[in-house]
């Protein structure tokens, strides 16, 4: 008796009819059904047969455990029917064929059994009649070998699950169904070894590699791909120069530093979901033009794009990145930035001379931006969250297109010491509108020095603190100081304000305080009573 459980299972008892009586239209949804008739062996439909049914992978299982659970089941109606509905989203998903196997079996285990099956590729949305005949003529455990004839066709029923590989990348074979024609008319599961396949190298790149599998002179192909990139551990450690778009395959987690760095021909990556961080100057001075960001991104490194002066948009607002980093987009042709809502921090000259970009809104979650983070910009406008803590010293400096900068969202009292650090906005000619955060309590030196637009300003209620010359030297006129108790300024001359000021309106119960409060009382003749209900008016002041 055979030990090997693969001859077992061939087709036992007498012949087993197939017969492709009817393939049908085709159904909406690319639905299949498939009818699977019993036969005694003289030819009677038997009611009441269970019949098993096994997928490719399944199928494989079966053929060394006669005692595996089939993939589904049906029992044989009182014609001797066994129907089976395959619908198109569970069953061809993704592919056009599956090669499925219907059993009917007698016992179980390694020797006590009987077995009768037929195996078919099941188109998408077709149906399709098979016939299973069943005899009686071997005792159980019996085998008798089918007779296939010779191998007259391969064909694949189902693709390697993996066809796309990186540079270095072994060829890998699992998923891979391949169906062998017989001269009998009928067709049958072959087994494929690697030793089988030819024409697999990832030495280099290739958009479309041909691999031949042949069995018995008998050939079938199917193509891979090697991407140009190199990927170990999940981490991208090398690309090849010379092509202009790449995808990253799902299995990349990280993108390590200087990966793309100095490729000119570069122009577009396409992220995989899955990617959480990229490296330092990752792409420094490359030619990227467009970058599409998978919303698993969570880290940037420092100088990933400095120099990139291709790069036109970035939307970043789907991915969870909290931290723009130093330098990331310094020096780059950016016009237009997405910013994420999650994001907290923007890092020390982030945005240096970034001479194209036209507008910033920082997200409400932002509570820091770093020096010089939009120096040299050719931003226009800009948005701050009435929440931010910190702007640091000449954040916005040398920005010669800035008209505005206006303050939005809803006040945060959890930052006591918010501040605006010194010379934040120097070198902004054309600024006519600066609104402060209501967050802010400090405001340090020479914030707008030289400016002559900004005619009017409002002094938020949680300011505590204004530094040596804030205000000096610029174009104001009317300032409306909210806070009931006059901030602190330093000692000696103060210089908060220019000479040429013509009023401070300050709270009514608050005026005798600030004509003798230090720094204040230099301007004790402009200071005077807000009337109660006057708020700040929208033409070139907040």
């Amino acid at each position: 008796m055979c030990k090997n459980m693969k001859n077992k299972i061939i087709f036992l008892v007498c012949a087993v009819f197939l017969t492709v009586a009817c393939e049908k239209e085709q159904h909406t949804g690319k639905e299949s059904r498939v009818s699977v008739t019993v036969y005694d062996e003289n030819g009677k439909a038997m009611p009441g047969i269970p019949v098993k049914m096994y997928d490719e992978k399944d199928y494989k299982a079966f053929e060394q455990d006669n005692l595996t659970p089939p993939t589904a089941g049906a029992t044989a109606n009182a014609q001797g029917i066994a129907l089976f509905t395959l619908p198109g989203e569970v069953w061809f998903s993704g592919q056009s064929q599956r090669f499925l196997t219907f059993v009917v079996q007698e016992g179980g285990g390694p020797d006590n059994y009987r077995i009768w099956s037929v195996g078919k590729t099941i188109d998408a949305g077709k149906d399709i009649q098979l016939e299973i005949r069943l005899t009686s003529a071997l005792a159980p455990g019996e085998e008798q070998p089918e007779d296939k004839g010779t191998l007259i066709g391969l064909s694949i029923a189902q693709p390697p699950h993996k066809i796309a590989y990186t540079l270095g990348e072994p060829f890998d074979l699992d998923g891979l169904l391949l169906t062998g024609v017989y001269s009998n008319g009928k067709e049958y599961p072959v087994t494929v070894t690697p030793e089988q396949v030819s024409g697999f190298s990832s030495d280099a790149p290739a958009d479309r590699l041909v691999l031949t599998i042949g069995i018995e002179d008998r050939q079938a192909t199917f193509t891979v791909s090697i991407a140009p990139i190199r990927v170990q551990e999940g981490v991208l450690t090398e690309t090849y120069k010379g092509y202009s778009e790449i995808t990253l395959p799902p299995h990349v987690t990280a993108i390590a530093p200087e990966a793309f760095m100095q490729n000119r021909q570069i122009t577009r990556v396409v992220m995989n979901e899955g990617l959480t961080s990229i490296g330092e100057m990752a792409f420094f001075n490359s030619g990227i033009q467009e970058i599409v960001f998978p919303s698993t991104l969570q880290q940037l490194a420092p100088d990933l794009f400095y120099y990139c002066d291709r790069l036109k948009r970035v939307d970043l607002s789907h991915t969870q990145i909290t931290r723009i980093p130093e330098s990331a987009f310094a020096c780059s042709g950016v016009e237009e930035v997405l910013l994420p809502s999650a994001l907290t921090a923007i890092g020390t000259q982030a945005f240096m001379m970034t001479e194209h970009l036209k507008s910033a809104v920082i997200p409400q979650s932002v509570t820091h931006i770093g020096m010089e983070a939009f120096r040299g910009s050719g931003i226009t406008t800009v948005q701050l969250p009435n929440s931010i803590s910190t702007i640091e010293a000449r954040a916005f400096y040398l920005c010669p297109n800035l008209t505005e900068v206006s303050a939005y969202g809803p006040a945060s009292s959890n930052h006591p010491d918010a501040v605006i650090k010194e010379h934040c906005l120097v070198g902004c000619p054309n600024l006519a509108r600066f609104e402060i955060p209501q967050s802010i309590s400090i405001l340090g030196q020479g914030l707008i020095t030289g400016n002559q637009k900004v005619h009017t300003l409002t002094i938020p209620a949680r300011v505590t603190r204004i530094d040596f010359s804030a205000f000096d030297n610029t174009g104001i006129k009317e300032v409306i100081v909210e806070a009931l108790t006059p901030p602190a300024t330093s000692e000696g001359e103060w210089y908060g304000f220019p000479e040429t000021i013509t009023s401070i309106s300050v709270p009514a119960q608050a005026v005798e305080a600030y004509k003798t409060a230090e720094g204040w009382k230099k301007f004790a003749d402009k200071i005077k009573a807000r009337p109660s209900g006057v708020f700040p008016s929208s033409g070139d002041h907040i």
